[in-house]
C-alpha cells in the first residue's frame, strides 16, 4: 500500500536527522500515514474484494466560502 510506504520512508529519516524537531516532526507524519493506511484498508472491505470495487466517496461536510 502507498500509505505504509510514505510512513516507511519518513521512519527512515528519523536516525538521519540531527535535529529533534525534525524527528519528531517525521514520527507523526508517519503515524498520520499509517492512520490513512488503515483507513484505505477498512474502506475497501474484505481482502478478497480488495481493488474490484469501484472507489468510494467520502462526505466531508460542506465547502467554505466561497465555495459553498
Amino acid at each position: 500500500m502507498l500509505y505504509a510506504s510514505y510512513a516507511d520512508t519518513c521512519l527512515s529519516a528519523v536516525p538521519l536527522l540531527a535535529d529533534r524537531d525534525a524527528r519528531v516532526i517525521h514520527r507523526e507524519m508517519a503515524a498520520e500515514w499509517l492512520m490513512l493506511a488503515d483507513q484505505a484498508l477498512m474502506l475497501a472491505g474484505p481482502a478478497d474484494q480488495v481493488g474490484t470495487q469501484a472507489p468510494q466517496q467520502v462526505a466531508i461536510g460542506p465547502a467554505p466560502w466561497p465555495f459553498s
